[in-house]
């Protein structure tokens, strides 16, 4: 007997009407373990790396989040929702970003390294306010770091060098911001 999550695979194929080189076979993708689809070069990010297939790869993350809700714990559903919001941000769909992007906030107890001001500031960025931008970056500035966080060549605050690249690129489209390509 067929699952009913091999039933609705196999009766809706995934992004239809996309591009070929943007179609991709859901069934490989939902299988997958968190983190693979999240950080390896097989998961979302395979869709992504094709020029012109954001809303395929956006598409497919929400899909993987529905069919593995009960899989993925509080470390990696931030990272997806936020993933998600980036390639909806860099499409340029900033309205529907924001909303990815509020929902990655992490707990304020769980947030130790600024993860939460980093969405602020990106947050700030796609809104075009500067004084709020930069009210996260003095913040970032002045987190310090926990005891027992990892020294070495981590940068602290984590992604101070992504807003950094965005401040000086302010108002520029986040994609290019991003990559400070301004």
């Amino acid at each position: 007997m067929l699952t009913l999550l091999a039933m609705l695979l196999a009766s809706s194929p995934a992004s239809i009407g996309a591009p070929d080189e943007c179609q991709y076979d859901l069934s490989s993708y939902v299988g997958m373990n968190p983190i693979e689809f999240d950080q390896g070069e097989d998961g979302w990010r395979h869709i992504a790396s094709t020029a012109g297939c954001e809303r395929e790869a956006a598409e497919l993350i929400q899909k993987y989040i529905h069919y593995n809700e009960n899989k993925l714990g509080e470390d990696i559903r931030p990272l997806l929702l936020w993933h998600r919001g980036q390639i909806l941000a860099f499409s340029g769909n900033y309205a529907q970003a924001i909303t990815e992007m509020t929902a990655s906030k992490k707990r304020a107890t769980t947030d130790i390294d600024g993860w939460n001001l980093y969405v602020e500031g990106t947050i700030a960025f796609l809104e075009n306010d500067r004084a709020a931008f930069d009210e996260v970056i003095f913040d970032l500035k002045a987190l310090k770091r926990p005891p027992g966080y990892p020294d070495g060549d981590l940068e602290w605050p984590p992604n101070m060098s992504v807003l950094a690249r965005m401040g000086k690129c302010f108002g520029s489209p986040y994609k290019q911001a991003y990559e400070g390509r301004c």
